[in-house]
């Protein structure tokens, strides 16, 4: 086989060779991949030359190719981050937001809210709780009860016993507590209940305690007049501004003959007479109008069907905000005092007799003359 080196156009062939050689290169490194080195006649030297070039150009292709993949994952990998780290930043904005309304709601509220550890110290305490026992946030954070300089120890130690038990139980107890305020003791009703980590380990507690004692107060002035109402002789009886009865006493049982049960949600309009029909309506109209009606007299009828005389104190009933929802009426049997009455009259009749026969008798001798005063 003729040799191209034996050729007389050698030199012109190896510039053929070196321009393809030096193009396929170029190519390359321009990022074209699909060049390829070839000789233009059989060579050994060239031909050895270009598959060199050929492995380089295949090589430089594989690591282009896989630094396209390497990039392509960065990028994706990029991507993923930039997202999490925005949702991250949401979550965190939100979680800020979150914090801010819980601790706007915490603050406003009228209750006293607080968080101890389970040591007792304080991790959290709201305005309410600044407010009345005149201690900034700051200065209670880290304290227990013994240490705010507030509380009693005897006080102290029941918050700590509740507390404790709270932790105990691994559930919300509700109990009373009493508390030291400027204007003297006050009882709250405390819900404390156990906090927990993420984990499940219980960390702390906290408490919500609210303010019950006027309530309190209510219910000891309404338990006092229930007491008085049910003991009373007299007759007492609630009804609503439709005339309709909803409350009624055992005077009121003792007095018209009716129970409880046959007594309540009936108009209480049963017990007025048939020859009365425009008294309950006027009475109604009163009290709607915020007036009472202070002790008169009249007749009312019992179950058996007889009529009672009774003296009549009605008065309006009304609500928290001044609003008439109803009637309270005491009614009180007249019976005792009439025949009483009419028996003082009597005896007054016969003491006026006698003194006119004593004064006859002193200014008339003769019996007919006084027989003439006692007919008259």
């Amino acid at each position: 086989m003729t040799t191209p080196s034996s050729s007389p156009d050698y030199p012109a062939y190896v510039r053929g060779q070196i321009q393809s050689l030096t193009e396929a290169l170029t190519r390359v490194m321009f990022g074209d991949f699909t060049a390829v080195a070839r000789t233009q006649e059989p060579d050994q030297d060239f031909g050895y030359l270009c598959v060199m070039v050929n492995v380089a150009i295949n090589a430089a292709r594989n690591a282009q190719e896989a630094m396209g993949n390497t990039n392509e994952q960065l990028l994706l990998a990029n991507e993923r981050l930039q997202e999490t780290i925005a949702e991250q930043r949401r979550a965190e904005a939100a979680t800020q937001a979150s914090q801010r309304l819980l601790r706007a709601i915490i603050d406003n509220s009228t209750a006293v809210v607080y968080v101890k550890d389970l040591q007792g110290r304080y991790l959290l305490v709201n305005r309410r709780f600044s407010e009345l026992f005149h201690l900034a946030g700051e200065v209670v954070i880290g304290k227990t009860d013994y240490d705010v300089g507030v509380f009693s120890k005897q006080a102290a130690d029941a918050f700590r016993a509740m507390d404790q038990r709270v932790a105990a139980a691994g559930h919300a107890l509700t109990e009373e507590e009493t508390v030291p305020q400027d204007d003297g003791m006050h009882t709250y009703l405390s819900v404390k209940f156990p906090l927990h980590d993420a984990s499940g380990r219980l960390y702390a507690v906290s408490g919500i305690s609210t303010d019950i004692t006027e309530r309190k107060r209510e219910e000891k002035t309404q338990a006092q007049l229930a007491a008085i109402v049910q003991s009373s002789d007299d007759s007492i009886i609630g009804t609503t501004l439709d005339g309709i009865i909803s409350s009624w006493n055992p005077g009121a049982q003792k007095l018209f003959g009716y129970s409880v049960p046959e007594a309540l949600g009936r108009p209480v309009a049963m017990l007025v007479p048939p020859d009365r029909p425009n008294e309950e309506p006027e009475i109604l109209r009163r009290i709607a109008s915020g007036e009472g009606a202070d002790h008169f007299e009249t007749m009312r009828v019992r179950k058996d069907g007889s009529q009672v005389a009774v003296s009549v104190n009605i008065s309006p009933v009304k609500n928290h905000r001044g609003e008439v929802i109803g009637a309270a009426k005491i009614a009180r049997d007249m019976t005792e005092r009439r025949h009483t009455e009419q028996k003082l009259q009597a005896q007054l009749a016969r003491l006026n007799l006698l003194g006119r026969i004593t004064r006859a008798i002193g200014e008339r001798q003769d019996l007919p003359s006084v027989l003439q005063v006692v007919v008259r």
